[in-house]
């Protein structure tokens, strides 16, 4: 599923750069180019990067926001990092939000 794929989305003018999972942006891109769009002029996959040329600024801004949206709905499970520290003479382990 796209939503378990995607860990960030960013934009720079008119382009979309997409982070997946190492090994799933391949699947992530052909998701996405599946979806349609009209404004997608066109996308390239490496392993865990994916770069859309979208046709304006705004249609960037637009695909932005809704990916992030479905990142959101896709959020890990808060796990243990691994890492402590000593609170009150107690190790205590922080939690770290895996995306």
């Amino acid at each position: 599923m796209l939503v378990e794929t995607l860990t960030g989305v960013d934009s720079a003018n008119n382009i979309v750069v997409v982070k997946t999972c190492a090994g799933m942006a391949q699947g992530a891109c052909a998701a996405i180019d599946s979806m349609g769009r009209d404004d997608i002029v066109g996308s390239v996959a490496g392993d865990d990067t994916i770069i859309i040329v979208m046709r304006t600024n705004e249609a960037a801004t637009i695909l932005v926001s809704e990916l992030r949206e479905i990142i959101g709905k896709g959020r890990r499970p808060t796990l243990f990092s691994g890492k402590s520290s000593e609170v009150g003479g107690k190790a205590e382990y922080r939690l770290q939000n895996l995306h």
